[in-house]
């Protein structure tokens, strides 16, 4: 069996009663994919919410909730988003090819009855070559280079659906703006490629760690800007805290560096954002110029932070100081 890959290429989602064998592990190692398994297809509605998927495999068959209820679900949600819808693939029963073909549920292709490997490698490998087209065409000019990355015009674009939405029912957001500052020197001896490609890594990391629905976008000079709907202060506190002691633990497997010390340095806005339809447009347009002033400035090591309230203009609070290193 192939050994997984630290940084695969897609994550697939498999949404089925039955076990995930090896054998079954092996066919997705083999093109670059992380499979996860979720037994419960009403679990999986969380676990498509919290964590990006490029590809689901959903049996027909569920409990509480029918695989081709789920799928109908997914692609109700994605309407409502920007960005690249994931690649479904129905597994069912020859009595659920009729529903399957008739139901309009969305689903890009489907299994039934017993298949063999082969007939779900050839199924993987085409799932594959659409999602590359997907992923690297103009359909994705909200994404940068890396797929589970925004770029900044599709940040700004999702910004302002976010304060739309939250503003709707009056609620918070928290931005984030991070920087991984050079550990130890490695861009004077690794050189600034290595550097960057490096740094790309670790932004994954983060991003796997975050809830599917927080927006995370690589801004132009590097940073990482990550938009968390419905968090105050103390959750956005919690959240660098947890993305913080995450990093702890990450290791570069591409050299002999298997313990290199790094820790993220966070400028954050959190704002309560006022239910007045008449000034949503105007927040989005104040938040963004807020990532965009804050982006340009040096960093500073630690932590610096902001609470206040945005409706036609911005109304903050005196910033918590750099925690000590």
């Amino acid at each position: 069996m192939p050994i997984p890959s630290l940084d695969p290429k897609y994550r697939f989602l498999l949404v089925s009663e039955d076990t995930c064998t090896p054998e079954l592990l092996d066919i997705f190692a083999q093109r670059d994919i992380q499979l996860d398994h979720e037994p419960s297809h009403l679990r999986a509605i969380t676990a498509t919410e919290d964590t990006l998927y490029h590809g689901l495999l959903i049996a027909v068959s569920g409990n509480v909730l029918s695989g081709l209820e789920l799928c109908t679900l997914i692609r109700t949600r994605e309407q409502r988003r920007l960005g690249n819808p994931a690649y479904i693939i129905l597994l069912g029963q020859h009595k659920d090819l009729l529903p399957i073909l008739t139901q309009g549920t969305g689903a890009d292709d489907y299994l039934v009855g017993t298949w063999m490997d082969l007939e779900l490698d050839w199924k993987v490998r085409k799932a594959v070559a659409v999602l590359d087209l997907l992923w690297a065409g103009p359909a994705s000019q909200v994404m940068s280079s890396h797929p589970d990355l925004l770029s900044a015009e599709g940040l700004r674009t999702l910004l302002a659906e976010e304060v739309n939405r939250i503003g709707r029912r009056s609620g918070s957001m928290s931005l984030a703006l991070l920087w991984l500052p050079d550990p130890g020197g490695l861009q004077a001896s690794y050189g600034l490629d290595w550097m960057s490609w490096f740094t790309t890594r670790a932004w994954t990391h983060i991003r796997h760690q975050l809830r599917n629905y927080d927006r995370v976008a690589v801004l132009g000079n590097g940073f990482l800007c990550v938009i968390s709907p419905d968090l105050d202060e103390p959750g956005t506190q919690a959240l660098l805290d947890r993305l913080n002691t995450g990093l702890h633990g990450y290791q570069n497997p591409a050299t002999t560096l298997t313990d290199i010390p790094l820790s993220l340095s966070a400028r954050y806005l959190c704002v309560s954002i006022e239910n007045n339809y008449h000034t949503l447009g105007r927040s989005a347009e104040i938040l963004w110029e807020w990532i965009q002033t804050k982006s340009s400035e040096p960093l500073s090591a630690g932590r610096v932070g902001h609470s206040g309230h945005v409706s036609d203009s911005l109304s903050i609070t005196p910033p918590h100081m750099p925690e000590p290193e």
